[in-house]
C-alpha cells in the first residue's frame, strides 16, 4: 500500500470514527452503566412487601439469575436500617434475623430450602459473622451495622438459571408523625450489575383513607413508574436499572392507617408540608437533570455531526488529492532527474527514512564522488569490510546540500577525511557518546533533505496555510467541553463524564488531523503517480517477455531508487535472472560490480547503511536503561422516577462467585 493511499484512507477512518461516535453516543452511557464484573446478570427482581399496622414489613424477594460461567456462591446484602434525620435517635428499624429463610429453585424444583434442609459443607447458607466455605469472615462491606449478609454456597454450581426466593421481616420500618405516616425505603438498593424487569408490590393495611392525602414520590432511576392500583397496594415497575442506580419511594400515609405503631416510631412533630415541599423540590431537581443530560445529549450529538462535517470539509477542499493526467500502470523509465532522498521525501509525504540514507550514498557512489572498494576481502567474504572512499578527482560543488553533507559527516567526522570502513562505522555507533552524534547528525541530514526538497514544490502550500484557519474551528469542542466539565462538578451527572470524554477526544482527533493536513502539489502528484508506476515496473520487469532490457549500468540507476522504495532486494533478485555472472564485470558499473554473487543477494552492504540509524537508537536507549538500573528502580504506582435519593432506608447488593 503506498503512503499516498494510506493517508486518504486515514482521513477517511477520522471522518467515519466521527460520525460513528455520533450514532453510537446515545447508547455509550448505558453500555458502559451495563458492565459488569460478573458472571450472571439479574434476569428478573419481584418483591411482594406487605405493610403491617405496626409499621413493619413482611418481604419476600424473588431473584431470577442467568449465569454465563459456573459459580458456586450468591450472596445479599440485605440493608433494614432506616433514615431518622427528620424523627429521633430511638426511631429505627431491625432485622427480625428469626424470620429469615432462603428458598432455590431451578427448573421448577427446590435446590435448597432454608427452613426444612440441614446445612453440610457443601451446600450451606450462611449469615454475617459466619465462615464461607474458603474460612473467610462473612459479612457486608465496611461492616455496616445496619446489614446482614444472606451467603449461598452450593459445591457442586448454581445452575444456569436459578431463583433465589428470600422472606424476612424489618420491624419498624413506618414513622408516624404529628400528621403523617412516611415510610421511606430503597426497595433495591445499588447493584454492581444491570438488574431487569423489576417489579415490587407494596401491600398497606385494608384501612378507607383520602386519596388526595397519599403521595409517593420515586428516587434512584429515570424509567420507572408506579401507580396504586387498589386501596391498598402500590405497584411499583422498572423496565431496569443500571450499575449504580436503585429504586426508592417516599410514601406519606394517613397515621390512622398504623393505629399499632410502636411508641419509638412516632414523632409529634408535623412533617406533611415539609416532606411535600422538600419531595416536590426534589422531584423538580430530578427532572432538571434529566433536562440537562437531554440537552447534553443532543448537544453533543450535533457537536460530533458538526466535527465530521468539518472534517468532510477540511479533506474535500484541502485534503483531497490533484487529479493526474497520467493513467498508466507502469513507468518504464526516471519519472525525473532529482536524488533519492527527494523521491523518499516526496513518496512519504515529507519523511526521510534510513533507505534514502543508504540510497544517496549509492547514488555519490555512482555518481563517482565516492568510490566503493572491497579492501581485498572478496566479497565472498561473511561480513565484508567495504571502503568508501573520497573521489579527490571529483568537485563537490555541483552536490545539493544534504549530499555535500553527508559526504563531511561520513568521510571527515566518522572517517579519517580521506575515507571510511563500513567496520569503522558499525563500530561507530556502539558507544553512547558517539551513537549521540550520528544521531544528531542523521536529523541534521533530515532537515537538509526537507529543505532542498521544499525547493521543487512537491506540496500544496495552500493546505499548509489553511491549517490554522481550519483549526480554529476546534475551540467550539474545547468551549462546550468546559462546559460539560462545569456542568458535571455543579450536578454530579455519571453520564456527563463520558460527554466531556468523548467532546475532548474528538477535539483533539480534529485538531490533530487539521494540523497534519497535506497533500502534494498538481506538479508533487504528476510525479508521484509516475513514481508509483516506476515503482511497479521495477518491481515487475522480470514478467516482460518482448521487454528489451535496460544495460547494466542503467539498472545500478534504478536500484539507487529501489532502495529508496525499500524493494532493492526484489530488484537484485531479477536482475540475477536476466544478466550473466560476466554482465557484472562491467567497467562502467560502480557498486554494481560487487553484487554478482552471494553477496548480491544479503544485501549486506545496503542493510549495514540502512541500519547505522536504528542501532545508534539501540546503543542509546540500553546505555538509559543501564543507568537506570544502576541507581535503582521507582514504584508504580402515579408518577414517574426522578434521579436523586431521599436518603430512605433498606437497600443492600448482590454478589457471587
Amino acid at each position: 500500500m503506498n503512503e499516498s493511499h494510506k493517508v486518504f484512507k486515514s482521513q477517511k477512518v477520522l471522518i467515519i470514527a466521527i460520525l460513528l461516535i455520533g450514532l453510537i453516543f446515545p447508547f455509550a452511557y448505558r453500555i458502559v452503566k451495563y458492565y459488569s464484573d460478573y458472571d450472571f446478570t439479574i434476569e428478573s427482581y419481584i418483591m411482594d412487601v406487605t405493610v403491617s399496622e405496626e409499621g413493619d414489613l413482611h418481604v419476600v424477594e424473588r431473584i431470577t439469575n442467568k449465569y454465563r460461567e459456573q459459580n458456586t456462591v450468591f450472596y445479599k446484602n440485605l440493608v433494614y436500617g432506616k433514615n431518622n434525620t427528620f424523627s429521633k435517635s430511638e426511631d429505627v428499624s431491625m432485622l427480625d434475623k428469626s424470620s429469615l429463610s432462603l428458598r432455590v429453585e431451578s427448573n421448577n424444583e427446590t435446590v435448597f430450602d432454608s427452613k426444612t434442609d440441614v446445612n453440610t459443607q457443601s451446600h450451606f447458607i450462611a449469615f454475617s459473622g459466619d465462615r464461607d466455605e474458603r474460612g473467610m469472615l462473612i459479612g457486608c462491606e465496611d461492616n455496616q451495622d445496619d446489614c446482614e449478609m444472606i451467603f449461598y454456597y452450593n459445591k457442586n454450581g448454581i445452575d444456569r438459571e436459578t431463583t433465589f426466593i428470600y422472606e424476612y421481616s424489618i420491624i419498624g420500618a413506618v414513622t408516624s408523625y404529628g400528621d403523617v405516616s412516611e415510610l421511606n425505603w430503597k426497595f433495591l438498593g445499588e447493584q454492581p450489575m444491570k438488574v431487569k424487569n423489576i417489579e415490587v408490590n407494596v401491600h398497606f393495611p385494608d384501612v378507607e383513607f383520602d386519596k388526595d392525602f397519599y403521595k409517593a414520590y420515586g428516587y434512584g432511576n429515570s424509567v420507572g413508574d408506579f401507580e396504586y392500583t387498589s386501596n391498598n397496594t402500590l405497584k411499583i415497575e422498572v423496565p431496569d436499572i443500571l450499575k449504580g442506580e436503585f429504586v426508592e419511594m417516599r410514601i406519606l400515609l394517613p397515621n390512622e392507617m398504623f393505629p399499632g405503631i410502636r411508641s419509638q416510631n412516632k414523632v409529634n412533630t408535623l412533617q406533611y408540608d415539609l416532606f411535600i415541599d422538600a419531595s416536590e423540590e426534589a422531584l423538580a431537581y430530578s427532572k432538571r437533570l434529566v433536562t440537562i443530560q437531554t440537552i447534553s445529549y443532543i448537544s453533543v450529538l450535533i457537536l460530533l455531526l458538526m466535527f465530521a462535517a468539518a472534517a468532510y470539509y477540511a479533506y474535500s477542499r484541502y485534503g483531497k488529492k490533484h487529479k493526474s493526467d497520467f493513467y498508466g500502470e507502469y513507468y518504464r523509465e526516471l519519472p525525473a532527474e532529482y536524488g533519492p532522498a527527494l523521491l523518499g521525501n516526496l513518496y512519504r509525504f515529507g519523511k526521510t527514512t534510513d533507505n534514502d540514507l543508504a540510497a544517496t550514498l549509492l547514488d555519490l557512489i555512482r555518481r563517482k564522488y565516492l568510490i566503493l572498494d572491497d579492501n581485498n576481502e572478496g566479497v565472498n567474504a561473511k561480513e565484508p569490510n567495504f571502503i568508501i572512499k573520497l573521489n579527490k578527482d571529483r568537485k563537490t560543488d555541483d552536490l545539493e546540500d544534504h549530499e555535500e553533507y553527508l559526504i563531511k559527516w561520513f568521510i571527515n567526522e566518522i572517517g579519517n577525511g580521506t575515507q571510511v570502513e563500513l567496520k569503522e562505522l558499525k563500530e561507530y555507533v556502539k558507544e553512547e557518546h558517539q551513537a549521540n552524534k550520528y544521531r544528531i547528525s542523521n536529523t541534521t541530514w533530515n532537515m537538509k533533505v526537507k529543505q532542498e526538497a521544499s525547493k521543487q514544490d512537491f506540496f500544496d502550500l495552500e493546505t499548509i496555510k489553511a491549517r490554522p484557519k481550519l483549526a480554529m474551528f476546534s475551540t467550539l469542542g474545547f468551549v462546550f467541553s468546559f462546559i460539560f466539565f462545569v456542568v458535571y462538578q455543579l450536578y454530579k451527572i455519571d453520564s456527563t463524564v463520558i460527554v466531556l470524554s468523548m467532546t475532548l477526544a474528538t477535539t483533539v482527533a480534529y485538531l490533530v488531523y487539521v494540523n497534519t493536513l497535506t497533500r502534494r502539489s498538481i506538479k508533487g502528484n504528476e510525479d508521484y503517480v509516475r513514481w508509483v508506476a516506476f515503482k511497479k515496473f521495477l518491481e515487475d520487469f522480470s514478467t516482460f517477455k518482448d521487454y528489451p532490457v535496460p544495460s547494466l549500468v542503467i539498472w545500478e540507476h534504478y536500484l539507487v531508487y529501489a532502495t529508496s522504495f525499500g524493494i532493492a532486494d526484489k530488484v537484485m533478485d531479477q536482475l540475477k535472472l536476466k544478466f550473466s555472472e560476466s554482465d557484472f564485470t562491467n567497467a562502467n558499473l560502480t557498486y554494481g560490480r560487487y553484487f554478482s554473487n552471494n553477496f548480491f543477494i544479503n544485501m549486506y552492504f545496503i542493510n549495514s547503511l540502512s541500519r547505522l540509524r536504528v542501532n545508534a537508537v539501540t546503543t542509546i536507549a540500553a546505555a538509559k536503561s543501564a543507568r537506570v538500573a544502576k541507581s535503582g528502580g521507582g514504584r508504580i504506582g402515579g408518577g414517574g422516577f426522578g434521579g436523586g435519593s431521599s436518603f430512605g432506608g433498606g437497600g443492600g447488593s448482590f454478589g457471587g462467585r
